[in-house]
């Protein structure tokens, strides 16, 4: 997290830092399951995953997952180190995720986990805001997106 919100950062040394920050902080010797929310689209998905191949094989990371990656993304990275789980928008009103996700990590044998199941749009606007979707930038995406 950084001083104007979440960073976008797959280098391998802010992946190594990030997990030894979270390390410390929650005063353990290893992540179960450790996700790359964010694709950071200036590092290539393989400079990231072999880092995180790396903290597989010290004993600091149990899996990995991906959070919110086309399935050409998923297949790259996979094809570093095998994925355990992918991380999808997914509800009665972004169902995109059916016809193509679903079927790609099913065939890798990767599990799903999804991102706000629920209809979040009746979430009042105060707690709305504490989801990446209703950052002020992603709704002008969206917005042009789905009109």
């Amino acid at each position: 997290m950084g001083p104007g919100g979440p960073v976008i950062n797959g280098t391998p040394a802010f992946v190594r830092s990030s997990l030894e920050a979270s390390l410390q902080r929650l005063d353990v010797d290893y992540i179960d399951l450790y996700y790359i929310i964010r694709i950071d689209t200036k590092t290539p998905i393989e400079d990231t995953m072999e880092e995180l191949k790396q903290l597989v094989e010290e004993g600091k990371i149990k899996y990995i997952g991906i959070s919110e990656a086309s399935p050409e993304t998923i297949r790259r990275a996979h094809a570093i180190h095998p994925l355990t789980a992918v991380q999808i928008e997914w509800s009665l009103w972004t169902r995109d995720a059916e016809e193509e996700i679903f079927p790609f990590a099913g065939n890798l044998g990767l599990g799903l986990f999804h991102i706000v199941p629920l209809v979040v749009v009746s979430l009042p606007v105060k707690q709305r805001g504490m989801l990446v979707v209703f950052w002020y930038g992603n709704l002008l995406y969206m917005a042009l997106l789905y009109t």
